[in-house]
Parts: C-alpha cells; sequence; structure tokens
C-alpha cells in the first residue's frame, strides 16, 4: 500500500496503463476547467475581502449605483386627529338607585346619617330604614292577590306585596333550609327580614282638572295641560340638603339653632317638624309615629281575617295570624325604645326650639328670613355709622379699594348662600320653569318678597329625569339624587306678574311658545312616518302570505273572495263559453235553458261540462280507474279460426 494515502483508500488496481493513458487525454480538459475556477475563486475572494474590510468599518456593499435605483423621500406621516368622545349621561339599571331616587324614608333614630345630609347620592342601609314612603296617585295593587295591600310591605327590590301573601309566598320554597326566595316580578333575592312598611301618600297639589283634557294621557306625577296647581315658596341653603317651604318656623336662624343644639352634630329633621312629611326625603321616626303605624296594620289585618273566614279559605288564615303575631313584636319593642332617655330628650329639644320660634315670628309679625335681613341691615348701617371721620379721611383710598373688591367679589366669586324655588305643595317634584322663575324674579325684586304660595296654570309639563347636566343647569336641584323624576311647568304668567314685565320678557315667551309647538310638530310627523310604515310593513306582510299560499301546493285551493264585478265577468265568460259550444244542430231550438246546457254536456268533443260551461273535473276515482283500465288498450286480440278436421272417410 502506499504509505501516503490514508488506510481506507483502496489499492491501485491492474489497469494502470489503461487508466495512465486516459488520464493524458483528458488533462487538456481539467486545466480549462481549474483555469475558470480559479479565476472565479479570485472574485469571490476579492468580494469577501472588501466586505470584509466594509463590515469592520460598519459599512456594506451598496450596488444601488449600478442598477440606478433610488428610494423616494419619506413623507411625514400627518398628525392623527382625535375626536372628542360624546360625554353620555346613560348608566345601567341599578336598583338601589331606583329606590333611593324615587322613595322617601322614615329612619331609625338611633342612626349616623352624616354622609346621607351631605351628598344625595349616598343610599341608606336598609337595616336603619323603619319606614318608607311613596306618593303615588294610581291606586297600589298586591301582585299576588291582585287587591289593594293589607299591611302593605316593600322588599328591597322595590315591589309592594300584601304581607300575609308574600309570607305565603316565602312559606312555599322548595328547600325550607333557604331563608329566601327570588321575587315573583324581577326574581331578585326576597328575605323575611328585609320587608319594610310602607305608607302610600295621595298627592293633593292638582287643584282643579281642566275637562279639555280629559283625553290626554295624564303623567305620572297626575299633571296635564290646562290644570290649576297649588304651589309653595321652598328654601334651601346652598351647603345643605334640606329644602323646604318658607314659613313661620322655617328657615332656622342659625343663633336658635345654636342655642338648643350643639354645632357639631347634624340637623336631621324628625317626622313632627313643619311640611316634613311632605317634603323631607328622610327623616327620624318617633316611636309613637311607628306604634301608630303598626296600629293601623293590626286593623287592616283583623279586616282581612274577618273576610278570610266568611270565604272559608283556610289557608289565607293561619299567614293572616302570623303577621298579626310579627306586627306585635314589633309593637312591644318599640315600647322599649320609648323609654329610652337619648330619644326622649330630642324629641323634646326639637319642640322647644320650633315653638320659640314660632313664638318669635308671632310675636314681631314678620317671617324669619326678614328678620334675618333686617338685623343684617341694621347691622351694618351702625357699624358705618360709628366710624370717626378722621379715620375716614386719613383711610379713604384703603376704603374705597376694600369696598371696590368687596363688590367684586361678591358678585363674580361669592355664590348664591340661599336658593328659592317654587314646588308643588305636595311635595312631588313638580317646579316651575327656569323662564317663568326669571320673569317673578324681575316682577317681585327679591326672592324673599315672592309670594308663599301660588296657584298657576300649566301651559306646558315636561317630565325629565335629573343628571349631572340637568342638576348643573338648576343648581337649585342639587338636594335631589340623580335618576330622580322631576316635572318642569310652564305657566300663565299673565295671571301673576304685570304687563310691563311681560313686555320684558315677551321675545324670550314668544320664543319658548315656538320652540313648544315645534317640538309637538316634530313629535307628530314622527309619529304619523310610524304609522305609515307600519301599515307598510303589515300591507307588505300581508302580500307576501297571499303569494306564499298561492305558490304553496298545499294551499292551492285557496283562492281570495271575489267582488261583485269579477263574479259578473267570470260568469259573463262561462256563459259567452258555454253558448259557443253548443251543437248546430240545437241553435235554432226552441228549447229552454236547461234543456240547452243539458245538451251542451253531453257533447262528446269537449267532455262532461258543467252548468256552466266549464269542464267538469273527474274525480279521483275516476282517474284511478281510466288507469287501470288503459294499461292494455294497446293490445289487439284476435280470434284464430280453427280448421275443422274432415272425417277420413
Amino acid at each position: 500500500m502506499n504509505a501516503e494515502a490514508p488506510s481506507f483508500v483502496p489499492p491501485p488496481s491492474s489497469n494502470n496503463s489503461r487508466s495512465r493513458n486516459n488520464n493524458q487525454k483528458k488533462r487538456p480538459q481539467q486545466k480549462k476547467r481549474n483555469n475558470n475556477n480559479n479565476n472565479n475563486n479570485d472574485i469571490v475572494q476579492q468580494q469577501q475581502q472588501v466586505s470584509t474590510t466594509d463590515n469592520k468599518k460598519g459599512r456594506g456593499v451598496s450596488l444601488n449605483h449600478l442598477l440606478g435605483f433610488s428610494f423616494p423621500q419619506r413623507q411625514e406621516s400627518p398628525m392623527p386627529t382625535y375626536r372628542k368622545s360624546k360625554t353620555t349621561s346613560y348608566q345601567p339599571f341599578n336598583k338601589e338607585r331606583f329606590i333611593n331616587a324615587n322613595f322617601r324614608f322614615m329612619l331609625n333614630a338611633k342612626g349616623n346619617y352624616i354622609y346621607q345630609l351631605a351628598d344625595p347620592d349616598i343610599n341608606f342601609d336598609w337595616e336603619t330604614i323603619e319606614q318608607v314612603l311613596i306618593s303615588s296617585s294610581e291606586t297600589q295593587s298586591c301582585p299576588i292577590c291582585l287587591s289593594p295591600p293589607n299591611a302593605a310591605r316593600v322588599t328591597k327590590c322595590g315591589h309592594i306585596f300584601c304581607l300575609p301573601c308574600i309570607l305565603h309566598y316565602l312559606a312555599l320554597r322548595e328547600n325550607t333550609k333557604r331563608l329566601w326566595r327570588k321575587c315573583p316580578i324581577c326574581w331578585d333575592s326576597i328575605y323575611q327580614t328585609d320587608l319594610k312598611p310602607v305608607r302610600i301618600m295621595k298627592p293633593y297639589a292638582v287643584a282643579d282638572h281642566r275637562t279639555a283634557t280629559v283625553g290626554k294621557a295624564s303623567l305620572g306625577c297626575g299633571v296635564t295641560e290646562g290644570d290649576r296647581i297649588d304651589m309653595a315658596l321652598i328654601q334651601r341653603s346652598n351647603h345643605s340638603t334640606l329644602a323646604f317651604p318658607v314659613s313661620d318656623t322655617w328657615p332656622l336662624p342659625p343663633n336658635v339653632i345654636y342655642n338648643y343644639i350643639k354645632q357639631d352634630t347634624p340637623l336631621i329633621p324628625w317626622h313632627f317638624m313643619p311640611s316634613a312629611m311632605e317634603f323631607a326625603r328622610f327623616m327620624l321616626a318617633s316611636p309613637d309615629y311607628l306604634e301608630a303605624e303598626y296600629g293601623r296594620d293590626c286593623i287592616e289585618l283583623k279586616e282581612a281575617l274577618s273576610d278570610a273566614k266568611g270565604w272559608g279559605s283556610i289557608e289565607e288564615i293561619v299567614y293572616i295570624e302570623n303577621s298579626e303575631r310579627l306586627v306585635n313584636e314589633k309593637i312591644k319593642l318599640l315600647k322599649h325604645e320609648k323609654e329610652s332617655k337619648d330619644v326622649k330628650l330630642a324629641i323634646q329639644t326639637w319642640d322647644m326650639m320650633f315653638e320659640a320660634v314660632s313664638k318669635y315670628s308671632k310675636r314681631n309679625g314678620k317671617s324669619v328670613v326678614a328678620a334675618a335681613n333686617a338685623t343684617t341691615t341694621t347691622t351694618t348701617t351702625t357699624t358705618s355709622d360709628q366710624v370717626p371721620e378722621s379715620y375716614r379721611q386719613i383711610h379713604q383710598e384703603e376704603i374705597e379699594e376694600l369696598t371696590e373688591t368687596t363688590r367684586h367679589n361678591k358678585n363674580q366669586n361669592t355664590p348664591a348662600t340661599d336658593f328659592y324655588f317654587y314646588q308643588a305643595v305636595d311635595g312631588q317634584h313638580v317646579y316651575l320653569h327656569p323662564l317663568d322663575i326669571r320673569i317673578l324674579k324681575h316682577e317681585f325684586g327679591e326672592y324673599e318678597n315672592f309670594p308663599r304660595t301660588i296657584q298657576v296654570q300649566a301651559t306646558s309639563v315636561q317630565e325629565s329625569t335629573l343628571t349631572e347636566e340637568l342638576r348643573k343647569k338648576c343648581k337649585y336641584l342639587g338636594h335631589l339624587p340623580l335618576a330622580c323624576d322631576v316635572t318642569f311647568l310652564e305657566i300663565n304668567v299673565k295671571e301673576i306678574v304685570s304687563p310691563e314685565t311681560l313686555s320684558v320678557f315677551q321675545q324670550e315667551l314668544s320664543a319658548r311658545v315656538k320652540k313648544r309647538k315645534d317640538k309637538e310638530r316634530r313629535e307628530d310627523q314622527k309619529k304619523r312616518q310610524a304609522e305609515t310604515k307600519h301599515k307598510l310593513h303589515a300591507a307588505k306582510e300581508q302580500e307576501s302570505e297571499r303569494k306564499m299560499l298561492e305558490n304553496d301546493p298545499f294551499f292551492s285551493m285557496y283562492r281570495p273572495a271575489m267582488t261583485e264585478e269579477e263574479s259578473e265577468d267570470q260568469l259573463s265568460f262561462a256563459l259567452s263559453e258555454s253558448a259557443s259550444l253548443t251543437p248546430t244542430g240545437y241553435e235554432d231550438s226552441s228549447s229552454s235553458t236547461a234543456t240547452t246546457t243539458t245538451t251542451t254536456t253531453t257533447t262528446t268533443t269537449g267532455g262532461p261540462r258543467t252548468v256552466w260551461g266549464t269542464r267538469q273535473v273527474a274525480s279521483r276515482e275516476e282517474e284511478l280507474y281510466s288507469e287501470s283500465n288503459d294499461w292494455a288498450d294497446h293490445i289487439i286480440i284476435q280470434k284464430s279460426q280453427r280448421k275443422r278436421r274432415g272425417k277420413k272417410h
């Protein structure tokens, strides 16, 4: 073996001479190939060297100049325009918010309600509620028995039931270990401990219903256009949520309040406060009031028990007796609360405070507001008179600057201390339109000079729901919670103000009337468009149904009812057809029409026909019989004559 060769190389074969000759012939061709490969390798090596040197410098080889190619200049991207998102006041339905906005509450006297007094949107703890007040012009009915509720109770979801009915409903739950059951209306969970007493208060603000508005639909507040409504002047402080009618006892002067109540204690009204039952959103309930309300429930339950015994409904008697037992237990608990010294002291303090305020107003012969304004004006005049003349001459410039700054701050920066507005006397959320309040302000000058009660005629009624935007626009409604239903009245101000004041606001009043008429016109137009659209949709549905019935083979016998003209045309056409098919032999005959029709039916050319000349439809049995006999019509039977065989002789 060749020592220089690797071990896996095979040994040379015996045909060395032949291989040498072949190698000599191939050498010139291999030289040419090697020269070409060497040239290519040199070019590649040069390119690699250039690329390595360029890569060391951080640059690559660019061949764009060979192609004559260049990138276009980059254009600056335009700045994106962001659209402002529309702020919508839509909020999903919330039962707790609905109850807080549309119900009023009698609360336990031992609870703490400072946060609810400052912010009307904060919900009350359901355990602290003793009774729920509902103002409704409609008669309430129990959803279970469909009758006026006996010892009415409201659930946490806001539905009203009879106490025996809801106890019976809770007792029929499948799992007796569960203490709750789904509400039969909204499927929310109902617990027996969450049932609260209800007092339904009827509105009485509408003094006279207009007979011309009988055909119109009454709104939820019970007010329609043309009604005469009694309204009261309401006062509310800027930093408070308590709003009550202006009277001899309201607003309470601060010096009187601090003489009887500490400055740190919040001013929460009781139910016996004047006008609190109509206007207070929440108030403290005394044990005497709750005992009287539970006594009313006992009377209603006794009447229901006597009715059930008279009807013989044994099942209901058990639950009515259970309801009486629960009410009597509540009355026993109230007797223990009566003995509480703190509750007695608070009630006595409020009684003494209101007695002192009413005596003061009667003695002076003017309201608390006027007295407070008079005291402030007198104090300012006396202080200005007590300043020495020498001090005035020396500090005249400083005094003028101070007065200018105070005027500027009073006109711009300082907010209004009190809000005055008109509301329905029964406490419903029915308010005057802001333009009408401006007209009254121009007529009477100051809010304190407004009449305490007025009777107005409603020319337009607008219902709305309190939102953040409406609360900012009408700041005097800041004491109401969100989602509260409010109603604004446009009134006939000619009965209250003078013609001079009307001339000042004539342009705005005419614009308001025009706007209202345009709105009514648009609503009528939309209503007509909706009606026409509904009619077209109904006509299309009828047409599509008719076409479906005509095209469907199952309903092929369906034909719509023909009019008199169509039936007469069809009759004349049938008679003409029958006359044309009559044979010639019968044309000159003097026979009657009946014989003519009978002969036409016997003609063999057209087959059997009806008395009207139309072709008679064969019955199913005749068709089957004809089909059964037609299968052998092509067969011809020929009788073969047999040859007579002669006798062989």
